[in-house]
């Protein structure tokens, strides 16, 4: 008798788990069928100073100035880029993931690549934005081929036409969790301007 209890308990168990990964997959399917694009591109920081408040050359704080001349002449400046990327699902049933891995491109040149590791839900018939931060070494990055287009990229990121004009992309690989295991989506959602 106790073993049919134990063998009842499993089999629900496995039953219940079942139904939840089959769940996740086929949100993570309904995700992948979305359109994307991506909604606002903006420059957070530069060499670790916070543009939020910065209008113009003048509101640099001058320590904040030393401090980005100091890093441009030890060869080293970091940039970060905030993504807002607009997911609108069409379907009928609900599309999502329990996080995913990102790359982005500039004319098929690799300039970051991260993760995002929370959940995110887009209902049927509705849209939804989440936020990809972008880490980079502005001047490891620069050659003399490709400066102008970083400068292009710097000095207009919110015209998405000249963001299509570089060929601007995030490559997206979706993802959810069973257990401790992590479940890709086969392939690369891509996302442009």
């Amino acid at each position: 008798m106790k073993y049919k209890v134990y063998i009842s308990l499993f089999i629900a168990l496995f039953w219940l788990t079942s139904c939840d990964v089959l769940q996740q997959a086929s949100d993570v399917m309904q995700f992948a069928q979305c359109n994307f694009s991506i909604d606002r591109v903006g420059m957070d920081k530069v060499g670790g100073v916070s543009l939020k408040n910065i209008q113009q050359l003048s509101d640099i704080n001058p320590f904040d100035i030393v401090s980005l001349t100091q890093q441009v002449l030890s060869g080293s400046l970091p940039v970060t880029m905030d993504v807002s990327i607009k997911a609108t699902n069409n379907q009928s049933m609900k599309a999502g993931i329990s996080g995913l891995d990102w790359e982005l491109y500039m004319k098929n040149n690799r300039y970051g690549a991260g993760k995002i590791n929370h959940a995110v839900e887009v209902l049927p018939g509705q849209s939804t934005t989440f936020l990809v931060s972008v880490d980079f070494d502005i001047l490891k990055l620069a050659t003399n081929d490709n400066l102008q287009q970083i400068l292009d990229l710097v000095l207009h990121l919110n015209d998405k036409e000249k963001l299509k004009q570089l060929d601007i992309k995030l490559q997206l690989k979706p993802y959810y969790k069973v257990g401790s295991e992590i479940q890709e989506y086969p392939g690369y959602i891509v996302v442009r301007p």
